[in-house]
């Protein structure tokens, strides 16, 4: 599935060609502990179940994607970037890809998705375009269909995951930790410039810091339920699962 985001002056193209570059550094996390142990979170929070139909809603490279896919679920991945797309197709060539914004009404019908997935995105989009991203996720759900959303905390320093993820090499071992630290710091550095760049957007255009108050206020006002929030990703990130209320209506 192949469909092209509509075009419009508000394409914030600055935004679209950074995520592209970072994309191209992106999938060096999937080395990092706690980044490959927060998409393994992500999955698990989904509870999914084979033959569940899934929307990967900021897909990226396709990490979360593929790992649902594992689970013999019908995953339709969505994004922007086409350097993401491109990526993930390099991974896995039968990937079901939409390229389209969380900024416009999404291209499915109503009550298409058991589960939406929307991992490290709302709080790189526009306010209007959150609000929007949120009431389309539960239009796109099925009564009872479960919304899994992860955002960053004010808390958040690229410092504290760089340090964990050093002391994890050295735990292996001091030379060969060393070693491989070396090794790794052309890689660390390029995925920490582009994330000080993104951190470095004004508010709501380009980065937001989402509050738990406020996560959790956004979501009630889109009309999900049974929200709970916990932290991941080292606790730098919000996870939070919710719920489509079902409809009494016939």
């Amino acid at each position: 599935m192949q469909i092209q985001p509509a075009q419009r002056k508000s394409d914030r193209l600055g935004s679209r060609q950074l995520w592209d570059k970072y994309m191209s550094a992106y999938d060096y996390l999937t080395r990092v502990d706690s980044y490959s142990e927060n998409v393994r979170e992500i999955a698990r929070a989904s509870n999914v179940q084979a033959g569940m139909r899934v929307l990967d809603a900021g897909s990226g490279t396709g990490n979360l994607s593929m790992l649902l896919k594992a689970e013999r679920c019908t995953v339709v991945s969505l994004d922007f970037s086409e350097a993401a797309l491109r990526i993930h197709r390099e991974k896995d060539p039968a990937a079901d890809q939409v390229h389209a914004s969380l900024e416009e009404p999404l291209p499915f019908a109503d009550g298409s998705f058991d589960v939406v997935c929307c991992a490290s995105v709302l709080f790189a989009l526009s306010q209007e375009g959150c609000r929007l991203a949120l009431a389309e996720f539960h239009r796109v759900l099925v009564d009872g269909g479960r919304l899994v959303v992860t955002v960053a905390c004010p808390s958040k320093k690229n410092s504290n995951l760089l340090r964990r993820h050093l002391q994890s090499k050295m735990a292996v071992g001091r030379v060969s930790g060393v070693v491989s630290a070396i090794r790794e710091l052309p890689s660390i550095m390029r995925v920490l410039y582009y994330n000080r760049l993104l951190q470095q957007q004004p508010d709501w255009k380009g980065y937001h810091r989402f509050s738990q108050e406020e996560l959790r206020g956004a979501v009630s006002l889109a009309d999900f339920a049974k929200i709970d929030i916990s932290r991941t990703y080292g606790g730098s990130f919000f996870l939070a699962c919710m719920q489509k209320p079902v409809s009494h209506t016939h």
